[in-house]
């Protein structure tokens, strides 16, 4: 579920980008298309393909900095997005980055699920990763 999220932000963000480049003139209206902003959507991007290609479980300074970065990025949408500096589309897109990593930043440690299919008197505990 979670990649199938970030597979068609990142389709997302890619669409607009092109769209920004080809000069489309109705994405124009709800997209910021200033150089910043073309930066966020590049960066987002890589953020994006990094969760993609590298599995959990992450340190935990790693989904510490992914909380941080989910945070700060959905504050400023929202801040940008209702003082007008940012368009309807970027704003919907940025929270929308900003929860995957959020979502991200929460995973869940491997859980120990004790005596799990053995015989009551084996001494393993076995270990399942539960996502």
């Amino acid at each position: 579920m979670k990649r199938s999220l970030i597979v068609l932000t990142l389709a997302l963000l890619f669409t607009t980008t092109a769209a920004l480049l080809m000069g489309n003139p109705i994405i124009l209206q709800l997209v910021e298309a200033s150089s910043f902003h073309m930066g966020l959507r590049a960066a987002m991007m890589i953020i994006l393909i990094a969760l993609l290609v590298y599995r959990p479980p992450r340190s935990f300074a790693s989904r510490a900095c992914l909380l941080l970065l989910a945070s700060v990025m959905s504050t400023a949408a929202v801040h940008q997005f209702f003082s007008y500096q940012l368009g309807l589309i970027d704003a919907l897109v940025y929270v929308e980055v900003a929860i995957i990593l959020a979502l991200e930043g929460l995973e869940s440690k491997p859980k120990l699920i004790l005596g799990a299919g053995l015989p009551p008197r084996s001494r393993k505990i076995p270990v399942r990763y539960v996502t």
